[in-house]
């Protein structure tokens, strides 16, 4: 069953697939290989950097592994007005 989650989420979700996906390519890691080095499914790879599937923490954490990468995650206060 697909991921229901809300529009906020969805592009949250879109904003955090593009980001890795863009890190990957930068670092000349083929989908696949990167995949098959997590022990993740290709095609759940592709939904993630597509913003097709929502993410878990250890999931980012296992992808950000595999492309040698640290996970930061940081709360910032939103500005009002």
């Amino acid at each position: 069953m697909a991921d229901k989650i809300d529009k906020r989420t969805k592009t949250v979700v879109a904003e955090i697939g593009e980001d890795l996906r863009r890190l990957r390519e930068d670092l000349g890691v083929a989908q696949n290989q990167l995949a098959k080095k997590i022990k993740m499914e290709p095609t759940n790879l592709s939904k993630i950097e597509h913003g097709e599937k929502n993410v878990t923490i250890n999931t980012l954490k296992r992808i950000a592994d595999g492309l040698d990468l640290d996970l930061v995650i940081k709360f910032v206060r939103r500005r009002r007005g």
